[in-house]
This record gives structure tokens, sequence and C-alpha cells, in this order.
């Protein structure tokens, strides 16, 4: 996978296919998911944990050839916005990094998710009344 930074330019009307960037090539297939990280993929589930976030996110992942529709590109600025790389590259590579999941042509690296501890929930409360 190629790694870019979101443009943050509004883009055309018109849909165009993603493509990596001239003159870069696809990362090897072996680059992998990072260690300790967690792989979210479809469009709607990396949507909300971009919009949300409470995890730190480490990459967006998308494959090459996927219609730049308003979703994708709406995924795109919001990486943008949340300063995490763009990775474009073969479809195949998502493929296995989702295990022949339906993955909409998107993934996202992102840290675990922040689970909060029952005595801090119940402290919080406390303090709260």
């Amino acid at each position: 996978m190629t790694t870019t930074m979101a443009a943050s330019s509004p883009r055309s009307a018109t849909r165009f296919v993603a493509r990596r960037p001239v003159g870069r090539p696809a990362a090897p297939a072996q680059r992998g998911r990072q260690a300790g990280s967690e792989l979210l993929y479809g469009r709607n589930a990396v949507r909300e944990a971009l919009l949300a976030g409470r995890r730190k996110l480490k990459r967006l992942l998308v494959a090459d050839g996927v219609q730049q529709s308003a979703p994708i590109v709406e995924l795109e600025a919001l990486a943008d916005d949340a300063a995490i790389a763009v990775d474009y590259g073969d479809r195949r590579v998502l493929d296995e990094m989702t295990g022949g999941a339906n993955h909409q042509g998107v993934a996202l690296e992102a840290g675990p998710y922040p689970y909060a501890e029952l005595d801090e929930m119940l402290g919080l409360a406390a303090e709260r009344g």
C-alpha cells in the first residue's frame, strides 16, 4: 500500500477511481497490520470510528479501483482531519488483511477500543451524585 495524506481540497463532483499517486509503488503485501492494532472495515464502521475519535487511529486503507463516491471522499477528508495516513493499494491485500470479509474497499487500522473499567464507572457515578 502507498502512503499519502488525503487531500483537503474539495474533489470534483464527477466520480473517478481511486488510484495510488503516480511514481509510488504499492507497498508489499507483507506490510500487514501493526502489532497491537485492530482492523475495522466497511464504510460505516470506518466512518463511525473516525468520527468518534475514541481510538488511536493509525491509517486508512483504500483499495485501488474503489469508486470515488461521496462516502469515500468523506472518509478521506475525515482521515485528513485526524492527520492520519491514507494508504492506497491492491484490493487483494485488503482481502487478505480482512480474511475475505466484505470490506467495501476500505479499512481503518486503529488501536484497541478504550473500555472503561467497572470501578472507574462507579467512581464517576459517585462523583456526579
